[in-house]
C-alpha cells in the first residue's frame, strides 16, 4: 500500500474514532497519518478539531512539532497557525509562539503568522517583540486593517501614543466598519485630552455597534466634561438600558440630575472649588443619602486645603458608602496633611482592603510610614506600588530619594528587598528605563560599579529601541558612546523638566537613560565610565544628539571646571525664572513633596537672608550654608554662577533662556534651542507644563521683601547679560 493511502486510511479509521468519541484514539490514528503524508491537510484540520477533548493537548503538540520540525518543507505552514490557536485556547502560550515560527520558518512570507505570533508575543507581556512582529505582517500585508489594530494595541501598552493613533488612523481607513478601532482611538485621544476628538470617535463607534454599555458610558462622561449636560444624561441613559445592573452610569445620571444643569465635577475640574462646594451641599441637602454629593464636596475642601472640614465630609461618604475606596484614600491624605499619622495609615489600609490595585493609595501610605520612621513599612508600600504599576514613575522616584532626601542608610535586607522588586519590575516591564534607573543607582550605592554600568546600559537600550526603532536599527550597533552633546545646566525649578521633555520628543535627539544624572555635582568620583553608561551610542556628524539635564550644575563652581575639562565642545542650556517664584516653588517641593521642610515660608526665607547677608561671594557659599539651608534664595542668585560659566564656555556653546519665554511662547523658544544645538526645527502638538504645581500664593508683603532681596542682583544679572527680564516681585 502506497504511503498516501495508507495516510488515508488512517485518517478514515481516525474519523470512525471520532464518530464513538474515542479521542486518543483517533489522535493516534491523525498522527499516523501525518507521518504517512505530512501533506494530508485533512489529517491536520481534524486532529485541531478533536484538541479540547484530549488528555493532554500541549503533549500532542509537542509530537507534532517534532514530526514537522525534522520535515518542514513537507508541510503546510497554515497547520501551525491551527495548533498554535488551539494552544493559546488552553492558555499554553510559549507553546503557541514555537508553531508561530515554525509556520514563519516554513514560509517567511505569510503575513497571518506573524500577525498570530505578534498577538502571542503580546499576550506574554513582550511587547516590544509583538510590535516588531505586527511590523512585520504589516510589512507583508500592508492593507489588512486588523494588522493596524493589533500594532494599536502593542503601541497603546508602551504609551506611544501618536504611534498608535497613526495605526488605528490607518485601520479605519483601510475598513471604516470595525468599531473598535474607534474605541481604542478614543481611549488614546481621552488620555491626551484630545476631548472633542474622543467624543467623534465614540460617536462613529456606537454607529457601528450601538449596544456596548462602555462606549455610552465614557461618551457621557466626556459630554459631561464638555459642560453638556443633556447630551451626557442620553448617553448615560442609553447605556442603564443597555445593561441596566452596571452601576456606574447610573452613579453619574444621578450626579448631573442633581446638579441642575451644573456640574459639581465641571466645577472642581475646573478649580472653581468654591462654587463646587455649593452645588454639592445643595445636592446632599436634597438627597442626603447621596454619598457622592459628600465625596465631591470633600474634594473640593481637600483642594482647598480645608483639612479637619474635608475630614468630616469624607467620613459622612464612607458612612452612607463604606465600600467606596476613593473616599478612604482621600480622608487618609487630609488626616496626614492634619498630622493625625496612625489614623491616616488606618484609612490608607482600609482604602487597599477594597481595592488593593491603585498605586496612588501605596504612594501615599509610604510617604505617611516615612513620616513615623518606619523605613521598613515605607519601601514595602513603595514596592507595592510598583507591583500595582510596574510602568508608573512615582513610586520609582520616591524609592530613589530615600536616601538623597531623607539621609536614610539602607540595611542589607532592605537592599536585597529592593533589588528584588526592580528585578521583577524589569522583568514585567522591559521597556521602560525607571526600573534600570532604580537598579543601576542601588547598584552604585553598594559599591557594584560594573553592575551598575552594566545595567544602565541595559536601560539604555530597551528605551532607546523602543523610542526610536529606526534610529536602533541603523546606528546601534555602529554608533559609539560619546557622552552629553548638550547639557541643562539649570536653574532648579526653572522649566528644566519642560524643557528637556520637549527636546527629547525631536526625532534626532537621542534621549539619555533619565534626565538627571547629577554626575558632575554628586557622582564625579564614579568615574566617566558610570556617566558614560547613562547615554546612547551616537553616530558622528551632528546628524542625532543627545545631551542630560541637571539643574544642580549651575550652582558650583567645580561642576564648570569638571565639565569644560571632560566636554570641552559640550552646548550648554540654562533657563532662568523670577527668583521669587523659582524660591517659592522650591519651598514647596521640599515641604510637599519631599516633607524635608518644617519650618514656614516666612521663617525659612528669612532664615536665608539673614545668612547671605554674611556671605561675600554666593558660588563659594561653605558647607555651614548648605548644612543647613536648602538654598531657596542663592539658587536665584543668578548672576554670581553665570560668570563662572561665561569664563569657561565661549558665547557660541552657551545658551540662557527664561522660563516665561519657554512657557508663554514654547513654540518660538524651541526653535532658537534648536538652532543653537544645529537641528531643524520641529514643533510639537501640545506643550505641557511638567511637574508643574498647585499651591497657595506667596503673601503680598513677602514677595515685596524677597523682591527688595533680588533686586540688585538682577540689575547685575541683566548688566551682564545685556537684557532686561521684567522680573516684577
Amino acid at each position: 500500500m502506497s504511503t498516501a493511502n495508507q495516510a488515508v486510511v488512517c485518517l478514515n479509521l481516525g474519523n470512525d474514532y471520532v464518530g464513538s468519541q474515542q479521542w486518543e484514539l483517533a489522535a493516534n490514528c491523525y498522527r499516523q497519518a501525518i507521518e504517512a503524508d505530512p501533506n494530508l491537510a485533512a489529517a491536520y484540520t481534524s486532529l485541531s478539531s478533536i484538541w479540547q477533548h484530549l488528555q493532554q493537548p500541549q503533549a500532542e503538540a509537542e509530537k507534532l512539532y517534532q514530526i514537522i520540525s525534522e520535515n518542514p518543507g513537507s508541510v503546510n505552514p497554515n497547520f501551525g497557525l491551527i495548533v498554535g490557536e488551539s494552544l493559546e485556547k488552553h492558555q499554553d502560550s510559549q507553546g503557541a509562539i514555537a508553531w508561530y515560527n515554525l509556520a514563519i520558518a516554513i514560509h517567511p512570507q505569510l503575513a497571518v503568522a506573524h500577525y498570530k505570533l505578534a498577538q502571542a508575543y503580546h499576550n506574554t507581556n513582550q511587547v516590544d517583540l509583538a510590535i516588531a512582529s505586527y511590523q512585520k505582517a504589516i510589512e507583508l500585508q500592508p492593507n489588512i486593517y486588523i494588522y493596524y489594530v493589533g500594532l494599536g494595541q502593542a503601541l497603546t501598552s508602551t504609551k506611544l501614543d501618536e504611534q498608535a493613533i497613526t495605526a488605528y488612523q490607518k485601520a479605519i481607513e483601510l475598513k471604516p466598519d470595525f468599531s473598535w478601532s474607534y474605541h481604542h482611538l478614543a481611549v488614546i485621544l481621552t488620555r491626551l485630552g484630545r476631548i472633542e476628538e474622543a467624543i467623534d470617535n465614540y460617536r462613529q463607534e456606537i454607529e457601528l455597534n450601538p449596544d456596548f454599555y462602555w462606549s455610552h458610558f465614557h461618551l457621557g462622561d466626556l459630554l459631561s466634561q464638555q459642560n453638556q449636560p443633556e447630551e451626557a444624561i442620553a448617553a448615560y441613559r442609553k447605556a442603564i438600558a443597555i445593561n441596566p445592573q452596571q452601576p456606574e452610569a447610573h452613579q453619574r445620571l444621578t450626579e448631573i440630575l442633581s446638579r441642575d444643569q451644573k456640574t459639581g465635577e465641571d466645577a472642581l475640574l475646573g478649580g472653581r472649588y468654591e462654587e463646587a462646594i455649593a452645588i454639592y451641599r445643595d445636592m446632599v441637602a436634597a438627597k442626603p443619602d447621596y454619598s457622592w454629593g459628600y465625596y465631591g464636596w470633600g474634594l473640593a475642601l481637600l483642594n482647598l486645603r480645608q483639612w479637619s472640614e474635608a475630614i468630616e465630609v469624607f467620613n459622612q461618604a464612607i458612612n452612607l458608602n463604606p465600600d467606596c475606596f476613593w473616599s478612604y484614600n482621600n480622608l487618609g491624605y487630609c488626616l496626614f496633611k492634619q498630622g493625625e499619622i496612625p489614623q491616616a495609615i488606618d484609612a490608607y489600609r482600609k482604602a487597599i482592603a477594597i481595592d488593593p490595585e491603585i498605586p496612588e493609595v501605596y504612594i501615599r501610605l509610604g510617604d505617611t510610614l516615612l513620616q513615623q520612621q518606619d523605613i521598613d513599612g515605607a519601601i514595602a508600600a513603595y514596592l507595592d506600588a510598583i507591583k500595582a504599576q510596574p510602568d508608573g514613575e512615582i513610586a520609582y522616584i520616591k524609592l530613589r530619594h530615600l536616601r538623597t532626601y531623607s539621609f536614610i542608610k539602607l540595611q542589607p535586607e532592605q537592599i536585597e528587598a529592593i533589588a528584588s522588586g526592580y528585578q521583577q519590575a524589569i522583568s514585567q516591564v522591559p521597556h521602560y528605563p525607571e526600573p534600570y534607573i532604580n537598579y543601576g543607582d542601588l547598584l552604585t550605592e553598594i559599591g557594584d560599579i560594573s553592575a551598575a554600568i552594566s545595567t544602565y546600559k541595559q536601560g539604555v537600550l530597551a528605551k532607546t529601541k523602543i523610542i526610536r526603532p529606526e534610529f536602533f536599527s541603523n546606528h546601534w550597533e555602529t554608533a559609539s558612546v560619546q557622552g552629553p552633546n548638550f547639557l541643562i545646566i539649570g536653574a532648579q525649578k526653572g522649566g528644566t523638566t519642560s524643557l528637556y521633555e520637549y527636546l527629547c520628543h525631536h526625532p534626532q535627539i537621542i534621549p539619555n537613560l533619565h534626565k538627571e544624572v547629577d554626575f558632575f555635582m554628586w557622582q564625579y568620583y564614579r568615574g566617566l565610565d558610570w556617566y558614560l553608561a547613562h547615554f546612547p551610542p551616537i553616530p558622528p556628524g551632528g546628524e542625532f544628539l543627545t545631551g542630560e539635564a541637571s539643574p544642580s550644575y549651575i550652582v558650583d563652581s567645580k561642576v564648570c571646571d569638571r565639565i569644560s575639562q571632560a566636554f570641552p565642545e559640550v552646548k550648554l542650556i540654562v533657563t532662568l525664572r523670577n527668583p521669587v517664584d523659582r524660591a517659592f516653588s522650591q519651598y514647596q517641593d521640599h515641604r510637599n513633596w519631599m516633607g524635608q521642610e518644617k519650618r514656614t515660608l516666612e521663617q525659612a526665607m528669612i532664615d536665608e537672608i539673614a545668612i547671605l547677608d554674611t556671605i561675600d561671594d554666593p558660588t563659594q557659599a561653605e558647607r555651614k550654608f548648605w548644612g543647613c539651608q536648602y538654598g531657596y534664595l542663592l539658587r536665584g542668585m543668578y548672576v554670581y554662577f553665570l560668570e563662572k560659566w561665561m569664563q569657561k564656555f565661549p558665547p557660541e556653546q552657551l545658551l540662557i533662556l527664561t522660563s516665561e519665554e519657554l512657557y508663554n511662547h514654547p513654540q518660538n523658544t524651541l526653535k532658537q534651542v534648536f538652532e543653537f544645538l544645529g537641528l531643524p526645527d520641529h514643533q510639537l502638538s501640545e506643550y505641557p507644563r511638567y511637574t508643574a504645581g498647585s499651591y497657595n500664593p506667596i503673601p503680598e508683603t513677602l514677595r515685596q521683601t524677597l523682591g527688595d532681596f533680588f533686586r540688585p542682583h538682577n540689575h547685575k544679572l541683566e548688566e551682564l547679560l545685556g537684557r532686561k527680564f521684567h522680573w516684577s516681585p
